[in-house]
């Protein structure tokens, strides 16, 4: 598959100044393709995103829930201890479920409650509500 990763994208009005990290989520497969092509998307999703949000690099990163490295656990927590305090998980979801709906808040209260000067935000799932979902789906006819 080719990637096609070069624009910024824009920024939403609703990101706070307080903005500090941002970890995008992304389920894991055990598909040795699939696992290549989502750390080389996210290899350069990540800096398009620092640049945009004005963030250091090392404050835009991804994690998994499952299978694959690094776990949402473990780069919440390295990203709690560096001294970031305002944080967002971006779920990389199409559609709500028990990880969207239980697993990933339980994680962010235990890192809140680890680390109590952080605050978590965790983002929707992209799906049917997102008024973009429509035009992508219809440029996959």
């Amino acid at each position: 598959m080719n990637l096609l990763l070069t624009t910024p994208p824009s920024i939403p009005e609703v990101i706070s100044e307080n903005l500090t990290g941002v970890v995008f989520l992304i389920h894991g497969t055990r598909n040795v393709e699939a696992q290549s092509y989502i750390y080389e998307a996210m290899t350069r999703l990540c800096p398009l995103f620092a640049q945009t949000l004005e963030l250091p690099l090392a404050s835009v990163t991804y994690s998994f829930l499952e299978i694959m490295e690094p776990a949402l656990e473990v780069v919440l927590k390295e990203m709690c201890a560096a001294g970031k305090t305002d944080l967002r998980v971006v779920p990389l979801l199409l559609f709500p479920g028990s990880h969207l709906n239980h697993d990933i808040p339980r994680i962010a209260r235990e890192m809140m409650e680890q680390f109590p000067n952080v605050h978590i935000n965790v983002g929707e799932c992209i799906g049917v509500n997102d008024p973009e979902f429509l035009s992508i789906l219809l440029k996959r006819l």
